[in-house]
């Protein structure tokens, strides 16, 4: 996910860009929308500097409550929003879905996470996940790009911004 710092764009590569968060990039590619969302497919980001001291916003925390209204939202309406989601990571396939308690018809779904973020020893635990909304599927599912999953009772806590995720234009994620 990607932003200069106005509006965000996603840059879909298919396997880890090798970048991090605060990394600066110079993004080609061809212009698109997934589910909505604007889109760079098949990206090349070149780096071309990084900033320290960016840090992630403010998580907002979404209960069962705002992820059943997520969920319902119309879709191709995009909202982009920095969250914390606690719930219980279930491993189905190769997606990672996060049943959240107090939510009768939505749950989040962690998009693409890397094998390091969500092993598959995390099945079935609880976890608090970081990360950005992006869209909405099935009219059920909270889409995320996580920027950390935290096993309950086993993580940092630290918020402060630089784990996971891919650099962004401008040196924001």
């Amino acid at each position: 996910l990607l932003t200069d710092g106005t509006s965000y764009i996603l840059a879909y590569k298919g396997d880890d860009p090798g970048l991090a968060v605060g990394d600066k990039v110079t993004v080609t590619g061809t212009i698109g929308a997934y589910r909505s969302v604007p889109q760079i497919a098949s990206p090349v980001a070149t780096k071309t500097g990084h900033d320290d001291s960016f840090k992630h916003p403010e998580a907002t925390v979404m209960d069962g409550a705002a992820i059943d209204a997520y969920a319902a939202m119309a879709a191709g309406t995009t909202y982009i929003k920095y969250v914390k989601v606690e719930g219980e990571l279930v491993k189905s396939g190769d997606y990672w879905n996060l049943k959240v308690e107090g939510a009768s018809k939505g749950q989040g779904s962690i998009s693409y996470p890397t094998a390091a973020m969500c092993p598959d020893s995390y099945s079935g635990k609880k976890v608090t996940v970081y990360g950005y909304t992006i869209y909405q599927t099935r009219d059920t599912d909270v889409n995320i790009i996580a920027t950390q999953v935290v096993v309950d009772g086993e993580g940092s806590g630290d918020q402060g911004g630089n784990e996971g995720g891919e650099g962004g234009e401008g040196g924001e994620d």
